[in-house]
């Protein structure tokens, strides 16, 4: 089975930390869904972790939820997508 009990109660952040494989996480620092403080897997690494590069978002225009990636003219945030690619070449070998 793929997907049941086990599974569904599995946290990203411990299997994150487990893993050797890197991992971007971009989270808003207004997100009202998931507040970096609370319920985010954001906040289980106050510490840190070896394999995984946190980026949070901090300008009014793209640190909520939905709008990461995006300039206020709704247009991609250059900025984020060349920390994305710069991730991306540094991660995949």
């Amino acid at each position: 089975m793929l997907f049941g009990p086990k599974t569904a109660s599995l946290r990203a952040d411990k299997i994150i930390k487990k893993s050797d494989t890197p991992v971007l996480l971009i989270h808003g620092a207004d997100d009202k869904d998931y507040p970096t403080d609370k319920y985010s897997i954001v906040s289980h690494f106050k510490e840190g972790c070896d394999n995984a590069e946190i980026i949070i978002r901090t300008s009014p225009d793209n640190s909520g939820h939905r709008n990461l990636l995006f300039a206020e003219d709704g247009t991609a945030d250059d900025g984020i997508i060349e920390k994305i690619n710069e991730f991306l070449n540094l991660s995949i070998k």
